[in-house]
């Protein structure tokens, strides 16, 4: 699709990921309008990983702050 829109495919592998909230500079996460969950297909995950970003002038830098293993996956 973004190659007919004139934009190079991202080269990293894709990462699903969910962001959970975006905090502006009062520290304090922006309200959106209230979205329906997502009709998405099951899947399983060995492990979830949250991450903290950074927003700096060269990009984002993400940092790792905690990774928990989820049985049954």
């Amino acid at each position: 699709v973004s190659e007919h829109l004139g934009i190079a495919p991202d080269p990293r592998p894709f990462r699903p990921h969910v962001t959970v909230a975006r905090l502006g500079r009062s520290g304090r996460p922006r309200r959106g309008p209230a979205l329906a969950p997502p009709d998405l297909p099951a899947f399983r995950a060995p492990a979830v990983s949250l991450f903290e970003s950074h927003l700096e002038p060269g990009g984002a830098r993400y940092g790792l702050l905690a990774r928990r293993a989820l049985d049954g996956a």
